[in-house]
Order: C-alpha cells, then sequence, then structure tokens
C-alpha cells in the first residue's frame, strides 16, 4: 500500500485499531491494479509461453521439452520481483488442466465435466430461482452448445417480469431437449471421428476449405474439420421434396394454429394511373405470407391503403386465423377506424363500412400505426411490380385487381346559386318570383360567363372564377394546409383566395369555419388569457371548519436534513401551522394533520389539498374518513381553487428571505420568526390578527416588554373585556372578509370569457401540464386530445374520459379546456 493510503483503509477491532500494509482484494480496485502489475512482471511471457489472469498463472508449451525452460523465464520473472507461489495450489507437466472454469487440453479449450454434471442432475425447475440457476448453468456452456438458444426459448419467457410461474408441458420438454443435448455433445464428437460422413450439397464447400490463403473464422472452420473423415457428394434434385417440406411447414396443425396471434402489415401506394398494395402476414411461429397486389385502376392514396387494409384482412380469414394485430404506416386509416378521427368523405366512409364488416369475423382485431422494418418490406411490396421471393418459411402471393373494392354511384350536381345566374346570362330565364327576378337582373351585371364557366367582375382583377359548393372543399384545403399552406386564418384564407381569382357568396364564413374545425390549427392555437368561469367564493361559517393544506420546497438542507415544509392555515382566522419535513410521504402528513391540527383545534369539517400523491394516497384519504373529516382536491393545474395556502406559500418564502441574508441553510430555525410575525399582523382581509381571532386577545409581542404598552400599565384589565367581546369581533371579521371578497369577485367576473361544455363534448386539454413530448421541445402542440367530457361537476370543473372510455383522473377546470370542433 503507498504509505499515505494506509489510513484511509484502517479498521476497529477489539484489541485496536490496525491497517493494511499490502492491498486487500476487498478494494474495487484490488483485481484492476494486480493484473496491471501480473502484465507488467510477465510482459515479455505473456502470449507467447504463458496466461496470466489476476492470480491464476498458466505456462504452456506445444513441445515437452520446453517445458523446463519456459519454466526457468516464469521462476525467474517471480523471484526477480519478490512474487511466492502456494506450492499446494501448483501443477506440473500435465496435459489437461481447469483455468477459469473451462478445461485446456491439447485439442483446446473445452467445457468443464463439472458444469455438464451440474446441469444433468438438476430436477425440473419448481420456481423462478430455479429457472434462472438452470439458464445461468446452460448460458456458461453456450459457446459448446450452438443450438441451446433455440432449444429453451420457454425457460427465459419464464423469468420475464409480470409472468406468473407456470412449468407447462413444453417448458418439459425443452428441458429434456437440452439435457440430450449435453448427452449428446459430450459422446457425439467420438462418434463422429470414428465414422465417415457424407455431406451432400450443391456448394462448394470443400474447395472453399483446401485453399492455402485462408484466414480469420474459414481458417478456424478448416481445423476445426480437419479432424473428421468427410466426403462431399453433389446434391440432386429435390424439388418435390422441398415442395413437400414448405406445404407442412406452412398449412401445419389447424387445430393448434387457431389460437396463435397473428401480425399483418400493409401497406398502399398510388400513382396517375394505377397503385398496388403489399401485405405481409406474419404469426409467432415464424409462418409468413407476403402478397402483392396490382390494381388496374386510378385509385388514391388513401383509397389503397384502405384496399391494401381489406386485402389483408381477407388473406388471414383465408389462412383461417382468429386473432389479429393489423399494423399500417397510414396515420389517416388507422385512427379513423381507432375511432380517434372522422371519415368525412363518402368513399371513405364506405371504405370504412367495409373494413368494421370484416373486422367483426374476426374474435380480436387490434389496429396500430407502426411505421416499422416490416412496414417498409409492405411498402416495397406494393411499389414493385415485381418482387424477389422471400427465402425460409415464406409464401409469396402475387395477384391483380380490376376493380375497386368500394364503389360510389355518381349523382347530379345539386342545385346551387351559380345556376340562376348562368340560365339567364345565358337563356335570359328568370325565376317566376318577381322580386327574385329583379334582384336577380341587376346582380347579374357584376357576372359574365365564358365556355360555360360563370366568372365574376372583380375590383383587384378582372375576372373571378365562380366556384361550385362541391369544390369549396377543395381549395380551402389546398391553399389552408397543401403544399404551399401553412394554416392561415380565416380572413386571411378568405382573401388569399380572392387573390388567386376565385369567388363564392359565403367564401369569408366558410373559411373562418374551415379553420375553425381544423384540427392542426386547434392543437396549436395559443393558449386563453381571460378566465373561463366566474370567481367562486370559498368561506365558512366558524373558527377551524375549513383548513388548506399544501406543501411547499424543497430549500436548502437544515438541521435534521429537513427540506420541505408542510404548512395549513385555517380559511376563517387565517392562523398559520407549518412544519419542516425531511421527506415527502403519506406518513408524514397524516402525522402533521394530528399533531398540529386535530389535536390542538379540533376536528376539522373539510380539509382542500393539491392532487399530490402525498394526499391522494389511500391511508390518508382512509385517516380523514375515519374521523369523518371530507377531503376537497383543487382541479390540476389549477391552483387558484386552493390559492389561500398558495398566497400563505409566498408570505412565509419572502419572509424566510429576508431575514436569512446569506445563510440558507437556517430557514428551519427562522420559520418561527416568520410565523409569529404572520400571526400577530393585522390582515386586511378580516381587519384583525390570526391571533386576536383564534385567542380573544393579542399577543404579548417583544416591542411590549422593552417600552412598557398601556395594557402592561393597566394590568391586564383590558384582556379580560376583550376575550368577553371576541365572538363580535370575530363575526364582524367575517363580514369585513366576505365584503371584501364579493368587490373582488365583481371586478374578476367582468373580465371573465365564459367557456363551458356540456356532457359529451369534445374538447383539448393544455400541452404544458403533463410532462413534456420526447424530442418535439419547441415544436410541441400548445393542446392536446381530444377528450370526452364525462361529468360536469360544476364551477368550471370538469371530468374527462379519452375516446376509448378510459377515465383521466383528476378534475380539469375550464381554463385548461378549449372546444374541439369536428
Amino acid at each position: 500500500m503507498h504509505r499515505p493510503d494506509e489510513e484511509k483503509i484502517a479498521f476497529i477491532t477489539p484489541k485496536g485499531i490496525y491497517c493494511y500494509k499490502v492491498m486487500p482484494f476487498c478494494l474495487k480496485n484490488a483485481g484492476a491494479t494486480y493484473q496491471r502489475l501480473m502484465n507488467n512482471i510477465f510482459s515479455d511471457l505473456i502470449g507467447k509461453t504463458m496466461e496470466v489472469y489476476v492470480d491464476d498463472i498458466l505456462a504452456k508449451t506445444t513441445i515437452p521439452d520446453d517445458l523446463l525452460s519456459a519454466l526457468g523465464n516464469v521462476f525467474a520473472s517471480l523471484r526477480q520481483h519478490g512474487m511466492r507461489l502456494n506450492p499446494l495450489k501448483c501443477a506440473f507437466a500435465i496435459e489437461a488442466e481447469k483455468f477459469l472454469g473451462f478445461m485446456i487440453t491439447q485439442r483446446g479449450v473445452e467445457a468443464n465435466p463439472e458444469k455438464f454434471q451440474a446441469i444433468l442432475q438438476m430436477k425440473s425447475p419448481s420456481c423462478v430461482k430455479d429457472v434462472q440457476r438452470l439458464a445461468g448453468r446452460l448460458t456458461a456452456l453456450s459457446h459448446f452448445l450452438g443450438a441451446s438458444a433455440v432449444k429453451v426459448p420457454p425457460f427465459f419467457n419464464l423469468m420475464r417480469k409480470g409472468i406468473a410461474f407456470e412449468w407447462t408441458p413444453a417448458c418439459e420438454e425443452a428441458f429434456k431437449l437440452a439435457l440430450a443435448l449435453l448427452t449428446s455433445s459430450r459422446r457425439l464428437r467420438q462418434y463422429f471421428q470414428g465414422h465417415q460422413i457424407i455431406v451432400r450439397t450443391d456448394q462448394g464447400i470443400r474447395q472453399v476449405l483446401q485453399k492455402l490463403d485462408l484466414a480469420g473464422r474459414m481458417m478456424t472452420w478448416a481445423i476445426e474439420l480437419s479432424q473428421y473423415d468427410l466426403q462431399y457428394e453433389p446434391r440432386h434434385a429435390i424439388k418435390a421434396q422441398a415442395m413437400a417440406d414448405f406445404l407442412v411447414e406452412a398449412t401445419g396443425d389447424p387445430t393448434k394454429e387457431t389460437g396463435i396471434r397473428w401480425r399483418i402489415h400493409v401497406d398502399g401506394a398510388s400513382n396517375q394511373k394505377s397503385g398496388g398494395a403489399g401485405v405481409i402476414l406474419e404469426s409467432s411461429v415464424e409462418v409468413v405470407y407476403e402478397q402483392s397486389i396490382k390494381f388496374e385502376f386510378p385509385i388514391s392514396n388513401n383509397q389503397a391503403e384502405y384496399e391494401a387494409f381489406l386485402g389483408g384482412l381477407t388473406l388471414a380469414r383465408e389462412v383461417g386465423t382468429t386473432r389479429l394485430e393489423v399494423c399500417s404506416d397510414s396515420q389517416v386509416v388507422t385512427s379513423q377506424v381507432n375511432g380517434s378521427y372522422q371519415a368525412r368523405d363518402s368513399l371513405l366512409q364506405k371504405y370504412l363500412e367495409k373494413v368494421r364488416e370484416l373486422s367483426n369475423q374476426f374474435e380480436e382485431v387490434t389496429i396500430q400505426h407502426f411505421p416499422g422494418e416490416r412496414s417498409t418490406r409492405a411498402g416495397l411490396l406494393s411499389k414493385l411490380a415485381s418482387t424477389k421471393r422471400g427465402v425460409g418459411n415464406r409464401s409469396l402471393i402475387q395477384g391483380m385487381l380490376k376493380e375497386p373494392a368500394v364503389t360510389l354511384h355518381l349523382t347530379k350536381i345539386s342545385p346551387s346559386w351559380l345556376d340562376h345566374t348562368v340560365d339567364f346570362l345565358e337563356s335570359g330565364k328568370l325565376p317566376d318570383d318577381e322580386k327574385v327576378a329583379k334582384a336577380l337582373r341587376r346582380e347579374a351585371a357584376k357576372y359574365t360567363t365564358i365556355q360555360g364557366q360563370l366568372f365574376k367582375k372583380g375590383l383587384s382583377q378582372p375576372l373571378l372564377k365562380c366556384l361550385h359548393p362541391e369544390q369549396t372543399d377543395y381549395v380551402l384545403r389546398e391553399v389552408h394546409e397543401g403544399c404551399c399552406g401553412h394554416h392561415i386564418r380565416g380572413k386571411a384564407l378568405a382573401r388569399k383566395l380572392i387573390r388567386a381569382g376565385y369567388y363564392w357568396p359565403s367564401m369569408m364564413e366558410d373559411s373562418k369555419e374551415f379553420v375553425k374545425k381544423c384540427a392542426n390549427c386547434q392543437e396549436n392555437a395559443n393558449f386563453h388569457r381571460a378566465s373561463a368561469s366566474e370567481l367562486s367564493l370559498l368561506t365558512t361559517s366558524r373558527p377551524f371548519a375549513q383548513w388548506g393544506v399544501n406543501l411547499l420546497g424543497p430549500f436548502p438542507v437544515g438541521p435534521g436534513q429537513v427540506k420541505y415544509l408542510t404548512v395549513a392555515i385555517d380559511y376563517y382566522t387565517k392562523w398559520i401551522e407549518a412544519e419542516p419535513l425531511a421527506s415527502i410521504s403519506s406518513s408524514n402528513c397524516r402525522k402533521f394533520m394530528w399533531r398540529q391540527v386535530i389535536t390542538r383545534f379540533g376536528i376539522p369539517e373539510v380539509v382542500i389539498s393539491n392532487n399530490g400523491t402525498h394526499f391522494t394516497d389511500k391511508k390518508f384519504i382512509e385517516f380523514l374518513n375515519g374521523l369523518g373529516i371530507k377531503q376537497k382536491f383543487s382541479s390540476v393545474e389549477h391552483p387558484q381553487t386552493n390559492g389561500q395556502v398558495d398566497s400563505v406559500n409566498k408570505v412565509i418564502l419572502q419572509g424566510l428571505k429576508k431575514r436569512l441574508g446569506d445563510k440558507k441553510g437556517a430557514w428551519a430555525d427562522e420559520l418561527a420568526s416568520v410565523l409569529w410575525s404572520y400571526r400577530t399582523t393585522e390582515q386586511s382581509s378580516t381587519g384583525e390578527t390570526p391571533f386576536r381571532l383564534t385567542y380573544g386577545v393579542d399577543a404579548m409581542i417583544p416591542m411590549e416588554i422593552g417600552e412598557l404598552s398601556p395594557r402592561l400599565l393597566l394590568k391586564g384589565v383590558e384582556e379580560v373585556v376583550e376575550k368577553n367581546l371576541v365572538d363580535e369581533a370575530r363575526e364582524m371579521a367575517h363580514l369585513t372578509e366576505v365584503a371584501l371578497k364579493q368587490r373582488m369577485t365583481l371586478r374578476y367576473n367582468a373580465k371573465v370569457l365564459k367557456r363551458e361544455f356540456g356532457k359529451n363534448d369534445l374538447v383539448l386539454r393544455r400541452n404544458d401540464i403533463g410532462l413534456p413530448t420526447q424530442g418535439e421541445r419547441k415544436l410541441a402542440a400548445n393542446w392536446e386530445g381530444p377528450y370526452r367530457v364525462k361529468e360536469v361537476l360544476g364551477k368550471g370543473a370538469y371530468k374527462l374520459e379519452k375516446l376509448d372510455g378510459r377515465e383521466i383522473p383528476g378534475t380539469w377546470n375550464a381554463g385548461n379546456l378549449r372546444r374541439f370542433y369536428s
């Protein structure tokens, strides 16, 4: 040991204090330090005539006569550096020996027979620990058992978290296979060495292994196979046998595959004239079907995705599967099938009905948006006319569709505002109503027709093309969210359409309505600044009936490792109780409520807190319910519900900052002074001090001792009178507080822009409430959703649920919600 470091590893015994003069192996860096020492001592011999790992030394030679000279070099190095060996642990001139848990022989590194015997003597595992022990032993021998990872997958499945231990017949069969594999691996080498082995192949293995310039892994294989008598023969045609084997593997036993969960990847592609679809159907037993479908008709991209979806469901039904997981890279199709998006296009609505009709024929169908490797392969199948055949247990099916699965019957365009104007300009036809005819003649002067198309005479440019109501949706969508659109507002959208040369009478109103229903615009809309609901007053009828509780911190670590502060305030007298804590827990909150509130001021009627886990804990709720105390929670991310406690937190925090100066760690010692100052200071809301409203008289402060106050001179005569009038003082303070809150309410409500929601309304929730989405940062949306209003609690509070019916915990204030239009 380094001399100055000896005292750092000293230890105490009943006879005194001792320290190590040499490095003990209990130190974390002892092994690495010792290994560096051995590498320096035997730097000239390692890799040539010896190998060293910490304190294990192996001297090796290929010629027996050279062993003495090799040992002489080893002993010379040991003697030079003053190292000694234990004679009882040394062995010389042996042909095989254990080194680092393996057998070192003339043939190379082999497995330790003791490890084989330990597995062969094992019984069938009865718990997870036995399975872990078996898996560890097999892993230690995996270098010598190439097939062990394939033969024992049930063992590793039992070690996963959340899976109950059950030793099934499949596990028992794999266990027996592992034992048989171990037994055969010990005996088959001698068997193959004693017999000729015939290898039938159509590959040039013999020519490759007989090359003189082999290197690396090929040289290792050549040396490994040289101990066997191998004879190579050409392989004959086995086309019929391969087809038979494929049918057996692909078809399998239908009774066993009924409960297998299949996964299907679908993708569609389209161009101006045609399109294609790719489908990959795979099971958990590695049976894979690939299908490529070509469409001989014009098709849109979304229509191609739906055709691929239907083709995948049809293929799965023909295979006979009952449980299916569908993966598609189209967010539109997956969201419409799951119900997150609405299908407004009439053709897509027909496709959606067809998909749901086919899905009902399966026991279970789940749909996921999954742009992964399989989806990329499915996309290639949809885009390429000819696809390379898969390898292994695969089946490629190529098909062609001459007509779509869903068609729409075209109907005559509905009447619109264009018809009367065009009829009058082209044929002079007028409506029967005289007032309408007069208005039409007056308005027709603003229009003209060119080759049957109606144009309006514009002011900014000569002619504006008039659009039919069924054409307006396309131009609105293209300008608003197309390749040259960035989701502009409604008025700007209407003006841009005018500048582009289009017109219809209600284009301003339609533009605003279109932008209002745009999902991306709603998700990235600005936050509301005005309050969404009117101010709700929290009052109580008697002292210590209603308390607000909250936590403040973390602070710098103070005496006793405290760094948090529990704060409680009575809504009537404004009396504060606070206690430093070392950690936040439900147990500490229960102790605080019992010691500082209940045992001093009695059992309250109501306790108001936020949604922290320490307040929503089951034991804390049971503690309050056991005493008949009603617990109320503030809305998530809406601290105004429990604003009294938050206001007190600011007062305490400001007082501590001003008193501490540079000694921030003494905040727990200064807490009592801050609380005493607050309790003896008149509050603007009540006009009285919390101390007087609690005890009936004002507290004696140090100033009255230094300079005698009138009540000390009168020897407490006024205190007796004040105690008799405490009820009246409390009543006046309560009235003063109520009057102040009413004035605040009138001023607050004057700036409110009400936003009310009904049951089952769709809303968006502020996205800055929860944890930020990974990777989005500045590009994260302002709102998330949509969610459905499950329950209206009143006073701007709501219960929400997801579109699939799962409830979202907590109550949500209208200030954090926004109506979703679809």
